[in-house]
């Protein structure tokens, strides 16, 4: 019998009204945030808001959810890789 690994995910979902309002939800937690690029944590995956005069309006952690507006160009996942992150330490 072979064992398959169990793969954690979290349930999210992405709202983009307009591109110049948001709403994430899953959020586990802020990386950083500045008016260029907002970076998130939504189970092991870094999800990356670029744009320009972005603003976090509401951030619930507790929830997982946070509110924002600007104008977003991209929205970007980028999984975990522990590879890296154990030869850059």
């Amino acid at each position: 019998m072979q064992n398959t690994p169990v793969k954690e995910s979290i349930s999210s979902k992405v709202i983009l009204e307009n591109r110049n309002k948001f709403t994430v939800t899953g959020v586990t937690q802020t990386l950083s945030a500045n008016e260029n690029c907002i970076t998130l944590m939504i189970g092991k995956t870094t999800m990356y808001i670029t744009g320009t005069m972005l603003h976090v309006s509401k951030l619930d952690v507790s929830t997982g959810i946070m509110e924002g507006d600007g104008f977003v160009d991209t929205i970007k996942y980028n999984k975990s890789n522990k590879l890296l992150r154990k030869i850059f330490k």
